[in-house]
C-alpha cells in the first residue's frame, strides 16, 4: 500500500534513476533504458489532475513532491475524478522494477490499437499478474539505443479493453538483461 508520494519518489530514486537497464534482443538490437527524476510526474500521470499546469511537471513538480507540496491529498483535492483515474498508476507505481526484470517485451505499434491510443511508444513492457496487467512503454531519445519510459498503466482483467495494447503487438525475446548503475545523469 502506497503511504505517501514522497515514499514513491524515494523509491524511484533508489530504485530506477541512475541505473541504465540493458536488454539484449534476438534480433540482435540492444535497448538502453533510462530514467529521469523529471519523467517521474508525468509516469505517475499528475498532468491528467493538474492539466498540464507546468508548475506540477517535470523538474517543478518533482521538486513540489519532494517539497511535500504535491501529496496525494492534494491531488484528491485538486481533481478527484482524475485522481481516480490515475490512483492505479499510484498503487502499482512500485513494481515498475520488476516489470523491467521480469516483464516481456514487445515492438508496440500504435496504430494497431483497438481502441486507438495517443500513445506514441516504439516499445512495451509488460508484467501481466492474476487480475490486472501492468504496461511501460518506452521511446528512443537522440542516440537510438537509449530510451526513456512515457507512460505506465495499469489495465484490470475486467475492463473491456484490457488487451489494448497487447493485440497485434510484436513479441521481442530477450536474450541477456542487465542493469548497471550509471553516475551523473
Amino acid at each position: 500500500m502506497v503511504q505517501s508520494l514522497q515514499d514513491i519518489q524515494i523509491l524511484y530514486e533508489k530504485s530506477l534513476c541512475d541505473c541504465d537497464f540493458v536488454y539484449q534482443l534476438d534480433n540482435g538490437r540492444s535497448l538502453h533504458i533510462r530514467f529521469f527524476r523529471e519523467n517521474l510526474c508525468h509516469l505517475l500521470g499528475l498532468q491528467h489532475v493538474y492539466q498540464q499546469d507546468r508548475h506540477y511537471l517535470g523538474a517543478a513538480g518533482y521538486k513540489r513532491i519532494k517539497d511535500e507540496r504535491i501529496t496525494l491529498a492534494s491531488l484528491k483535492a485538486h481533481n478527484r475524478k482524475q485522481y481516480d483515474f490515475i490512483k492505479p498508476r499510484i498503487e502499482h507505481f512500485h513494481e515498475i522494477e520488476n516489470i523491467l526484470r521480469n516483464g516481456s517485451l514487445y515492438r508496440f505499434y500504435p496504430e494497431r490499437c483497438t481502441p486507438q491510443t495517443r500513445i506514441n511508444a516504439e516499445f512495451m513492457l509488460i508484467d501481466p499478474k492474476e487480475s490486472y496487467m501492468l504496461h511501460l512503454f518506452v521511446r528512443s531519445e537522440a542516440n537510438e539505443s537509449i530510451f526513456t519510459p512515457i507512460s505506465f498503466l495499469v489495465k484490470f482483467a475486467g475492463d473491456k479493453d484490457y488487451q489494448q495494447f497487447l493485440t497485434r503487438q510484436e513479441h521481442r525475446k530477450i536474450l541477456f538483461f542487465a542493469c548497471n548503475t550509471i553516475s551523473n545523469l
